[in-house]
């Protein structure tokens, strides 16, 4: 039993390996894919918003080729 296990184990460990040599690491220093700083005031609360209140909403979805929905 513990044999076929480590058996098991270590054929896992080989396929991972393989599968993250294997990877696309092109944008790994996209500097286009870099964060930067939040836009001013996106903490500060705003009056005249609703809050609490929850709809949903449809909208097309170009992914899925359909309508899907949402709750916002």
């Amino acid at each position: 039993m513990r044999h076929t296990f480590l058996l098991t184990a270590t054929a896992l460990l080989m396929l991972n390996s393989a599968a993250v040599r294997g990877q696309d690491n092109s944008n790994k220093q996209d500097p286009s894919r870099t964060l930067t700083s939040s836009p001013e005031g996106f903490d500060a609360k705003r009056e005249g918003i609703d809050r609490g209140k929850l709809e949903t909403i449809e909208y097309d979805s170009k992914t899925v080729g359909a309508k899907r929905k949402a709750q916002v």
